[in-house]
């Protein structure tokens, strides 16, 4: 089983940051840090299909418990399927504003009867045809993980339809977007993105408890807050952001003491 689905199943919050370097080094620490997951960025990201293979191979080292995850740069078959194919534990389908937007996203990631994603039985995912296609099929529909995007008002207006679509696992929310499409750009702590904000979970919890809910953090108080009211899918920061605030403390702390 998809060690996040198993994870998040057994109630627990997973936490793991966007990457956008992606180096399979960076992968490694991550996943030594304790991270559950990391999302390989492809919309708004140099991650490329690559890229995520050699975050996949990382991933898999016996010695580490890091999930993959893609956030593709389009809801289409192609991208979506060729991001499962490499390995990815599951994807992340930006701008579902719509249930036809959220078929096409089930479509494109679920096997049949869920979906007709393009099926080859010698991909990476298939361990490069060393695993019963029967078998691959039924493991794949049910281990990779299908989080939609909502990050806009659209999304919001139309989640009620969107949730009654079969095959997806968890909805993401997208904060940023969400504040640019209510007026008020970047501005996610604005009282009335919070609002709409705890308005989605608690509407996903109401109609799907068990449906997985992710969100997009920054600081550590936010990702409690989301976590207390239900969100288990945390993705906090950016490999980047940590990296940087960790080389502004270290420079910080040293011109403190040598002048």
């Amino acid at each position: 089983m998809n060690s996040i689905i198993k994870k998040m199943e057994g109630k627990k919050t997973v936490i793991g940051p966007f990457a956008a370097v992606c180096a399979t080094e960076t992968i490694e620490m991550l996943g030594l840090a304790g991270f559950d997951f990391c999302i390989v960025d492809g919309e708004h990201g140099p991650g490329t299909f690559l890229t995520l293979q050699n975050a996949c191979i990382a991933g898999d080292n016996k010695d580490l418990d890091i999930s993959i995850v893609y956030r593709v740069p389009e809801n289409t078959n192609a991208a979506i399927g060729h991001a499962l194919d490499i390995g990815a534990a599951g994807v992340v389908v930006p701008h579902v504003d719509d249930v036809e937007s959220a078929k096409r996203a089930v479509k494109a990631a679920k096997f049949y009867p869920l979906g007709d994603r393009g099926m080859h039985g010698v991909v990476r995912a298939a361990r490069y045809g060393n695993i019963n296609m029967d078998e691959y099929i039924k493991k794949s529909n049910e281990d990779t993980m299908l989080m939609i995007q909502i990050e806009g008002m659209e999304g919001y207006n139309n989640l009620d339809d969107i949730l009654e679509v079969k095959g997806i696992d968890g909805i993401f929310i997208g904060p940023y977007d969400l504040s640019q499409s209510m007026g008020v750009p970047g501005q996610v702590n604005h009282p009335e993105v919070i609002e709409r904000i705890e308005e989605i979970i608690e509407r996903i919890k109401a109609k799907k408890e068990d449906m997985f809910i992710g969100i997009f953090t920054t600081d550590v108080e936010s990702s409690k807050k989301w976590a207390d009211m239900g969100v288990q899918f945390i993705a906090y920061q950016i490999d980047t952001m940590i990296f940087s605030a960790a080389a502004k403390a270290a420079v910080n702390s040293l011109r403190d003491k040598i002048k």
